[in-house]
């Protein structure tokens, strides 16, 4: 009879050794793709991924996970969280420790985390992932893949990623916030890793299996040493009608100013057009936005101007959605996934682009008394910020000092 530990051993020893090299297709990479906070104390790191499926598909479409104070076991806030959002579905939060089982991609989107089975170190084939992982999950930039260890809902489908923060595979890849987001200043920081993919295969839920081909995805995340700001708005939008590989990112927020015992109003609001391998960043930007249910977002730069229109849907309430705070995932917004959102672009006097969905996804936070009357507001850069923030930094060549970079 054969050691069947032998047998175990040599098993797990074949899933850390690397798979024969193959030619893989190039994609698009923004600067911090990869994990920031590795050895840093009082810390958080988090990601949200989105697939865009049909209201009626009854399954998880987001993803959301988050990582606190991961070298700090004694931490009441330590720990790895899985969130998972659907239309019509109640969020779910599930958490574990970190130790030992959490792993992630210093410069590269990748990472992943075993509950039940044998604990991976390193993305793993679907086969290998299936096989030996009853609970846990991995993510990179061209594979999701998980399941729950109750067995009550499992993903696996490939990603074809193609345009990050500046366009697609061969344009230059910029960071959300600019170069200082390579500091420990203004935190949290924002990142959008992948504004538009496509993403084909299964998710099952409660034993029905769910397929899909080329369904819209998007990745973003957020790091650093405390909490989401006083409040924001965010929306995003890569389903539109008709109009395949257009993708729209708004967010805004109320940051604390290092130091300072102040506040600032920032945003941003962001067109990518695939077709013509555009992107379209604008900096200067007026809101419009309800305690719930009503969107107004207008960006300037320039000769162009985007407005944004959304609201949910009649009857729409939205969701609670769990946010990171001082005391770790205790916040809470709120998020459709299925709001209507109108798109207008502008070249000096010619509409260039006119966009529709009733796919987008729509968020205000915190819940509370924060959004009791609405937020009006704006921001706008400068000439001096502009200089500084345009600056030729040549970061690339600090890399490896550059925790995420």
């Amino acid at each position: 009879m054969p050691d069947v530990a032998f047998l175990l051993h040599c098993c797990y020893a074949a899933l850390l050794v690397p798979a024969p090299a193959v030619p893989t297709p190039k994609v698009p990479t923004p600067p911090h793709s990869g994990y920031h906070i590795r050895g840093r104390r009082g810390a958080f790191e988090g990601w949200y991924h989105r697939l865009s499926l049909p209201p009626d598909a009854g399954v998880p479409s987001v993803f959301i996970y988050s990582v606190f104070d991961p070298e700090e076991p004694q931490s009441p806030r330590h720990g790895v969280g899985l969130q998972l959002l659907g239309v019509g579905m109640a969020s779910r939060l599930l958490e574990a420790p970190t130790k030992g089982h959490f792993w992630a991609d210093e410069h590269g989107l990748g990472l992943g985390h075993t509950t039940m089975g044998v604990p991976l170190r390193q993305p793993s084939s679907p086969r290998a992932f299936e096989r030996f992982v009853q609970g846990g999950w991995q993510l990179t930039a061209t594979q999701h893949q998980g399941r729950l260890a109750d067995g009550s809902v499992s993903w696996c489908y490939a990603i074809a990623p193609k345009m990050g923060w500046g366009g697609g595979s061969e344009a230059k890849q910029y960071s959300t916030a600019g170069w200082l987001a390579a500091l420990p200043v203004f935190e949290p920081h924002y990142q959008v890793v992948m504004s538009h993919g496509l993403a084909t295969g299964h998710i099952i839920k409660g034993g029905v299996r769910h397929d899909f081909t080329d369904a819209p995805c998007y990745s973003e995340k957020n790091w650093g040493g405390g909490s989401f700001p006083s409040r924001w708005f965010w929306a995003q939008c890569n389903a539109f009608d008709d109009l395949p590989g257009v993708s729209l990112t708004v967010a805004g927020g109320a940051r604390q100013l290092p130091v300072l015992s102040q506040e600032q109003d920032v945003a941003l609001l962001c067109v990518h057009v695939e077709s013509e391998d555009a992107f379209y960043p604008f900096p200067n930007v007026e809101w419009d936005v309800a305690s719930w249910g009503r969107w107004r977002m207008e960006g300037r730069y320039g000769e162009m101007r985007a407005v944004v229109e959304a609201r949910a849907a009649e009857g729409d309430a939205g969701t609670p959605v769990v946010c990171p705070t001082m005391e770790g995932m205790t916040g809470e917004s709120t998020e459709t996934l299925c709001g209507e959102l109108s798109l207008r672009l502008w070249h000096g006097a010619d509409l260039i682009l006119e966009a529709h969905s009733k796919q987008a996804a729509l968020e205000v936070g915190p819940s509370g008394s924060a959004w009791a009357d609405g937020w009006k507001g704006s921001c706008s850069i400068g000439e001096v910020e502009k200089s500084i923030l345009g600056a030729e930094v040549p970061l690339e060549q600090l890399r490896d000092w550059i925790p995420g970079y």
